[in-house]
């Protein structure tokens, strides 16, 4: 009896070590892929920052007063480059990343139709006035869509920082509810002040 006694006072804690020691790696595996996924969701939002950035000053009514005729290839080139580099970092079985393709898309597509409307138009004032309203309505929209979007996976990525877990589809809609409520409260709060 004696000799199992001293088997289990042996055996025991070499089972708790071992069962901590799953655990632990479990846990260490588990932290080891959401950083993982927190660093590529980083890289991800600093190429949609960059690039959504590139996208809108190109398209900006003051950007394209400054091109010349022979600019236009290359600015279409660069246009449809930022916009499709811009895409391709959205996911488009997500409704907030196919609202900002669409904005983005309807940027790209009206600022092609300018360029021909504007290389063949003997009235270019009346021309830009016309895709100035257009643009500026689109672009804020576009702008704060993307600004509110970039807030929320600022946000995912904090939290997912900070449990060591990824954030579910359902929190994420919750982070950008929360980061569109606090855009248009500083918003208003901005434009109360002003008046």
């Amino acid at each position: 009896m004696g000799d199992y006694l001293q088997l289990i006072a042996i055996a025991l804690p070499f089972l708790i070590g071992f069962a901590g020691l799953i655990a632990s790696l479990r846990v260490s595996a588990k932290s080891r892929r959401t950083s993982i996924v927190s660093m590529r969701r980083k890289e991800r939002l600093d190429k949609l920052t960059v690039y959504s950035s590139k996208f809108l000053t190109l398209v900006h009514p003051v950007s394209l007063k400054t091109f010349t005729i022979k600019q236009n290839a290359d600015y279409i080139n660069n246009l449809l480059e930022a916009f499709y580099t811009f895409s391709m970092h959205l996911d488009s079985r997500y409704e907030k990343d196919v609202e900002i393709i669409r904005h983005f898309q309807l940027l790209e597509e009206e600022s092609i139709k300018y360029f021909a409307e504007y290389n063949q138009s003997n009235v270019k004032d009346e021309l830009d006035a016309k895709y100035r309203e257009l643009y500026f309505s689109i672009i804020d929209e576009a702008s704060v869509l993307t600004k509110i979007f970039i807030s929320t996976e600022w946000g995912r990525l904090k939290e997912e920082a900070e449990t060591g877990s990824a954030v579910s589809l359902e929190r994420w809609q919750e982070l950008y509810e929360k980061a569109f409520e606090d855009y248009m409260k500083a918003n208003f709060a901005n434009s109360d002040s002003h008046t």
